[in-house]
């Protein structure tokens, strides 16, 4: 399939692998983590997240809810890829500095729901996060305020948004191939090393009288 972009978009509304129109928000409790693939509340996925051998993930940008005491963590494995400076794990990246949809305001509860406009867009791991074949990968949405369930306006909608590129077959071999070369894995270079690969062979074919 070569190269893919793609996106995956959870929210706590309803639990399911199948959404639905105006589902109801369900309960985030205070200090709990929530994994947005296989998680108990919210949209799923039937399986983990995974390379599989012939795949290579690139992950670019991720956008939450600019929600305060929110918080998205990252897990390759079983390494959780935001560290305390002693190196342990972080609760992750803050929901305030990666404001989802681009543009949306931060508020605080402790504000009558009013915070400082914000124009930034979201997230963008730079470098980016790779995932090699065979590796898991997994988000954790973490709220230490929570949020309340029920429907109508009693409860609370919070999302994630995750933005990747997936490299797929011999775009995958590329992809590992630029990774060992320390270059960095993106479209361009991947379609440079085509272009690449192909004019070497073109000059062999030359040389050779095309045999």
């Amino acid at each position: 399939m070569g190269i893919r972009i793609q996106a995956w978009e959870w929210s706590n509304l309803g639990s399911s692998t199948l959404r639905s129109v105006n589902a109801t928000p369900q309960t985030i409790d205070a200090g709990a983590s929530y994994d947005v693939f296989t998680g108990t509340v919210g949209n799923q996925t039937t399986i983990p997240a995974k390379a599989k051998p012939n795949e290579f993930v690139v992950i670019e940008d991720i956008g939450i809810t600019p929600t305060n005491q929110s918080f998205l963590q990252i897990t390759v494995n079983t390494t959780a890829y935001y560290q305390n400076p002693d190196g342990l794990p972080a609760d992750g990246i803050p929901a305030s500095a990666s404001p989802y949809p681009c543009g949306a305001s931060p508020y605080s509860n402790n504000q009558g729901g009013t915070g400082s406009s914000v124009s930034m867009s979201s997230y963008k791991l730079d470098p980016p996060l790779y995932i090699l074949p065979g590796q898991k990968f997994s988000f954790e949405y973490k709220s230490m305020q929570g949020m309340a369930g029920g429907a109508g306006n009693e409860g609370g909608t919070v999302g994630v948004m995750i933005f990747y590129t997936l490299y797929d077959g011999a775009d995958a071999m590329i992809a590992n191939s630029l990774l060992s070369q320390n270059l960095p894995v993106n479209q361009n270079n991947v379609d440079w090393y085509k272009m690449n690969a192909l004019a070497n062979n073109v000059a062999s074919l030359t040389m050779t009288g095309g045999r």
